[in-house]
């Protein structure tokens, strides 16, 4: 199985294949239909995900703007860069957690396609054809890479508060 094949069917299936034995096509649909639906749950658990995760960003960039107008200094600093330490972490996990539900997502597709192979119709192997084609030359970019963008820009923003702070501190050393 290192070259990527993977037989997804049972040996009953294949005895009764190399037999000719009748195949209850009925029972390969309802398994597709079951395993395409953990698919679409996966997206709504994902989306939940990105949910949580926009959610808390919005209120630690909330606090950050809060701390900056109410808190004096030196301590506004310190809870600045303390929050910002905290948001870079937030995003980093959630970066990972994007990539593993891309690498669950693409699998999950995979063996979807390789169920398509039993049936009349290969729906998502014939839309990936149309989105190949639609694209044509253009560089197709994953939902995962998208997705990702979201918590990069959230860390750059975080990291452009340490590094502002940082700032300050060097600047009052210098003086």
């Amino acid at each position: 199985f290192d070259n990527g094949e993977y037989d997804i069917f049972s040996e009953t299936y294949h005895k009764k294949k190399d037999n000719r034995e009748e195949i209850d096509h009925k029972e390969i649909i309802e398994q597709y239909k079951m395993y395409q639906k953990t698919s679409e749950d996966l997206v709504s658990r994902r989306q939940g995900v990105n949910q949580f995760y926009q959610s808390v960003n919005g209120a630690l960039i909330t606090f950050l703007g809060a701390t900056a107008g109410f808190v004096e200094m030196p301590n506004k600093l310190w809870i600045l860069a303390a929050v910002s330490v905290v948001g870079i972490i937030l995003d980093y996990s959630w970066i990972s957690i994007l990539e593993a539900y891309g690498t669950l997502n693409a699998s999950k597709m995979k063996v979807i396609n390789l169920i398509e192979k039993e049936l009349p119709i290969i729906l998502y192997d014939v839309e990936w054809q149309v989105m190949s084609d639609k694209l044509n030359s253009k560089k197709y970019v994953s939902f995962t890479n998208s997705e990702k963008r979201i918590p990069i820009i959230f860390a750059g923003l975080y990291l452009t508060v340490i590094v502002a702070v940082l700032l300050f501190f060097l600047v009052n050393a210098l003086r």
